[in-house]
C-alpha cells in the first residue's frame, strides 16, 4: 500500500524515478514514521517561503563550516565566473579547500548595477570577492587562490584582489577555455554529426556488427574509429578530410 501510494506520487507528479534512491527521500520516508495523525503538510507559500531560507541558512553554515575545518592547513581558494540567465548578469562565487569540493558562496545579482549604468569591470568584481573574501577569511591569513577565466575583465580583478590579499596568487582558469572550446567544436557540422552516431551506437558492440561496417566507405573509417572510443572529444580532433554520410 505504502509503496503504491509513493510510485502513484512519483508517476503523476512526473518526478524521476531514481529520485528514490535519494538520501533525502529515505530522510523523508524515515521522518515521517514519527508523525502522528495532526501532522498538516506546509502548504506551497511556506516552502517557497520560510522553509526555503531556512534550508538555505542551514546548509550555507554548514557549507561554511566544512570549507573552514581544514583551511588552516590547506589554505583557500575562490574561483568566479560572471553568467546572464535570461538576462539577469550574475556573478557566480565558489570556494575550496584542500579536503572540500568546490562549494558556491555566492551568487551575486549584478541587475541594479548594471541598470545604473555600472560594468562588470575589475573594480566592481573585485569588491564582490573582497566582501565574501573577508566574510570566509576575517583575518586574511586563509586565502591563497583567485581563479578566474580569460576575460579581461575578471583578470584584472584578479590582479586587484592580489594586492588587496598580498599573499595570494591569481591562475587562469583554464578548464573553463577548454569546456568552451569543445563547445564551441561540437557546433560544427561533421563533428555533431559524430556525436549524434556515436549517442545512437554506444550501446552496440558496433565493431562485430557487419552491417555497420558497410554502412561506410573507406573515406568515413576515421568516424567509425572515433565513434568507437565513445564521447571522447580528443578522438574526434583526429578527422582529415571530407567525410561523406550515409553512403
Amino acid at each position: 500500500m505504502v509503496e503504491m501510494a509513493i510510485a502513484d506520487f512519483f508517476h503523476c507528479e512526473n518526478i524521476p524515478d531514481a529520485v528514490v534512491e535519494s538520501p533525502r527521500f529515505k530522510r523523508l520516508i524515515s521522518v515521517c514514521r514519527l508523525l502522528g495523525d495532526k501532522f498538516v503538510p506546509p502548504n506551497a507559500h511556506k516552502i517557497g517561503g520560510s522553509l526555503l531560507d531556512l534550508n538555505f541558512k542551514v546548509t550555507y553554515e554548514r557549507n561554511k563550516e566544512e570549507l573552514l575545518k581544514e583551511a588552516g592547513t590547506f589554505g583557500l581558494a575562490f574561483m568566479g565566473d560572471g553568467a546572464t540567465i535570461h538576462r539577469m548578469p550574475l556573478m557566480n562565487i565558489l570556494a575550496m579547500s584542500g579536503t572540500t569540493s568546490p562549494v558556491t558562496v555566492g551568487i551575486m545579482d549584478c541587475t541594479t548595477h548594471m541598470a545604473e549604468g555600472g560594468k562588470k569591470d575589475a573594480a566592481y568584481i573585485s569588491g564582490i570577492f573582497d566582501e565574501k573574501v573577508m566574510e570566509y577569511d576575517p583575518k586574511m591569513s586563509l586565502t591563497d587562490l583567485f581563479f578566474f577565466d580569460g576575460a579581461s575583465n575578471v583578470q584584472k580583478a584578479g590582479q586587484v584582489l592580489m594586492a588587496k590579499f598580498p599573499r595570494t596568487f591569481c591562475f587562469h582558469g583554464g578548464e573553463h577555455v577548454v569546456s568552451l572550446f569543445f563547445t564551441d567544436i561540437a557546433r560544427i557540422a561533421p563533428v555533431r554529426v559524430c556525436y549524434i552516431l556515436s549517442s545512437i551506437f554506444n550501446y552496440n558492440h558496433y565493431s562485430h556488427v557487419p552491417s555497420l561496417s558497410t554502412a561506410f566507405d573507406s573515406k568515413n573509417v576515421q568516424v567509425v574509429q572515433c565513434l568507437q572510443f565513445g564521447r571522447q572529444p580528443r578522438y574526434l580532433c583526429s578527422i582529415h578530410g571530407p567525410v561523406v554520410y550515409g553512403q
